[in-house]
């Protein structure tokens, strides 16, 4: 019995975090947390305060699912629009009997969706409008997109999930 004394198992107790009890630190993580989701209200309302109508599809997302529009959708709306970037040019158009038509791989008509639902080409001035409609069904025409956006970027779970090699054709009659 001349060995080392038995040491007791016990589990570690939580350390300190800069002199604060563990409690203490998760309290103000969460704190800290509430208070930039105010600051995001507020410079939210001040900045979109014109676009009411997508304001309104944005908290019917965000009733609707779990998870929020803007932590996880327009983010994942944002990584859409940006893969448009360094493709070239655009879908190549070829003139019909009936008028113009276009043809191109679905993952890219989503970035192309992406980038127009953000705004951020010119010469899609209708859903600028929809945005800014006082009609009372433009919420839920914006949540058709919201939810398509979910289902392009994987969020869905009932989704098909990818593009595949599926392709989209618009046609101008």
């Amino acid at each position: 019995a001349g060995g080392a004394p038995a040491l007791a198992e016990r589990s570690p107790e939580p350390q300190a975090v800069g002199g604060k009890a563990p409690a203490e630190v998760e309290s103000a993580k969460v704190e800290d947390a509430e208070s930039r989701a105010a600051k995001l209200d507020v410079e939210l309302k001040m900045r979109f305060a014109k676009y009411k109508r997508l304001k309104d599809a944005l908290r019917a997302y965000d009733a609707r699912f779990d998870d929020s529009a803007f932590t996880v959708l327009v983010p994942a709306i944002l990584r859409l629009a940006a893969g448009l970037s360094g493709r070239g040019r655009g879908p190549a158009a070829e003139r019909g009997e009936a008028g113009l038509a276009a043809e191109l791989p679905a993952e890219e008509a989503a970035m192309l969706l992406a980038n127009v639902f953000l705004l951020n080409f010119r010469g899609f001035p209708d859903l600028q409008k929809l945005y800014l409609s006082s009609g009372q069904a433009a919420p839920q025409k914006i949540m058709c997109l919201l939810m398509y956006f979910r289902s392009a970027s994987g969020l869905d779970a009932d989704a098909i999930g990818g593009f595949g090699g599926r392709r989209v054709s618009f046609g101008r009659v």
